[in-house]
């Protein structure tokens, strides 16, 4: 039975229940992003997953990743979330959780230029 795009969102969204509620939608969002490059693997994912970990199943998959795509995909979820990950944090991304790796996300989030237009005018 083939895995569907509706079934790696279900994967996962499982992962929401593990972050405060401050954090879920992001949580969610990466781990969807993720989902789409390792497939099923995503249901291991949980907060304190290592990001090398992480790396490691994108690796295993039969197309392969190597640091480019790796590096893409962080910036697809940058961009999905509307963040922006540090260089700083970047440099220490493999060493980091999923969790550490969510809340950065959130800690850098950019401000909604279309919410900020719609409160100055």
């Amino acid at each position: 039975m083939a895995i569907t795009d509706q079934d790696l969102a279900a994967f996962a969204a499982r992962i929401r229940p593990h972050f405060p509620a401050s954090l879920r939608d992001t949580a969610e969002t990466a781990a969807h992003c993720l989902a789409t490059a390792v497939g099923p693997r995503i249901r291991d994912l949980r907060p304190e997953t290592s990001m090398s970990t992480v790396l490691a199943w994108l690796k295993a998959e039969p197309k392969g990743f190597c640091s480019p795509d790796w590096v893409e995909l962080l910036m697809v979820i940058e961009e999905e979330v509307s963040s922006e990950v540090t260089d700083d944090f970047a440099e220490t991304i493999e060493s980091r959780s999923f969790s550490e790796y969510v809340t950065h996300l959130v800690a850098q989030k950019r401000p909604n230029k279309s919410l900020e237009r719609t409160r100055e005018g």
